[in-house]
């Protein structure tokens, strides 16, 4: 404690922070694994008296995400081939470890998956009760944010080529994953319309379509906020946006929800630009040193560094 009275003795393998009133322990030594040994032992959860609330039978435990922990548990025949479910702070199990993968709970729900290739997964959803409410149909899944997620049908894991033909419409594709949206009752918001489907502030979502090159912005009606014109738009953030062509020493352009084109510019490239206090972050000198620029393109902090970070709030 602060101070400094030994609370836990140094007799795990590996402790990790506090979180839910319960950390994580590795029980048996842990060893250096590039030298070739392997460590024996397990996890459990252990409370601030260091008193285990679970056996140390788990391959691994996560972090808590909504008061529930990943697990993973070893087979009996190979250590190596390990299932997921999920704990509560109890340690009590809510989700039964039988996916081969699963990611945090997030809105109440968390993606789970089984491996059917060796590079694919069927994913659904379980909720915090440990029912598998949608079952695992999704070649891809997103997290869930006020009750809605994106799902992807489509073979992943390999590099998808487009081929376009006459009005940037993509000729192929019918090969290409596509993305949908859809409710906490697996019920669609939007169909399998769109080749990109990615969240943002108020509700919108930066999107491509199945059938066409190019992305925009949408509302929830699937109705177009910012047109299909835009080649790598990206959100920066307070409704303002960047696009290029995805080609080094390209031309940027810097827009607002409205459409209207703020900047274009060679000078500077916004790879992962970010607007905040009235500023963007860019880069130039072939991607070398970064600077910050207003939205009409004056460098207001000069292109100099090496490295720079996004701004902190003083108070």
């Amino acid at each position: 404690n602060k101070e400094g009275k030994v609370l836990i003795k140094p007799e795990n393998g590996e402790l990790y922070e506090f979180d839910n009133g319960v950390a994580r322990a590795y029980v048996g030594e842990k060893v250096n694994e590039d030298t070739g040994e392997e460590s024996n032992g397990a996890y459990c959860l252990i409370n601030e008296k260091g008193e285990r609330i679970t056996e140390p039978v788990f391959a691994m435990i996560w972090n808590f995400s909504e008061g529930l922990a990943k697990v993973e548990v070893a087979s009996k025949d190979n250590k190596y081939d390990r299932k997921c479910g999920f704990i509560n702070a109890k340690g009590e199990v809510i989700v039964q470890p039988i996916y081969d993968v699963a990611d945090d709970f997030s809105d109440g729900m968390a993606a789970v998956g089984y491996r059917y290739d060796t590079h694919d997964y069927k994913y659904g959803y379980v909720n915090a009760q440990g029912e598998e409410v949608i079952k695992p149909q999704y070649n891809r899944t997103e997290k869930f944010r006020k009750g809605r997620a994106v799902v992807v049908k489509g073979r992943q894991g390999s590099v998808h080529m487009i081929d376009l033909g006459p009005d940037n419409r993509i000729l192929n594709h019918e090969n290409l994953p596509k993305c949908a949206l859809i409710n906490k009752k697996g019920e669609f918001i939007l169909g399998f319309d769109w080749g990109q489907l990615s969240p943002i502030e108020n509700d919108l979502y930066i999107a491509s379509r199945a059938k066409f090159y190019g992305t925009g912005v949408i509302n929830l009606k699937g109705e177009t906020v910012i047109p299909f014109t835009y080649t790598n738009l990206k959100y920066a953030g307070n409704n303002l946006f960047t696009a290029d062509d995805g080609k080094h020493a390209a031309e940027s352009t810097v827009i607002d929800i409205n459409n209207n084109i703020l900047l274009k510019t060679k000078k500077y490239q916004m790879p992962t630009a970010k607007y905040q206090f009235g500023l963007i972050n860019v880069r130039t000198g072939r991607l070398s040193k970064s600077g910050f620029i207003d939205t009409k393109g004056n460098l207001v902090i000069s292109d100099k560094y090496d490295m720079i970070w996004d701004f902190e709030p003083t108070n």
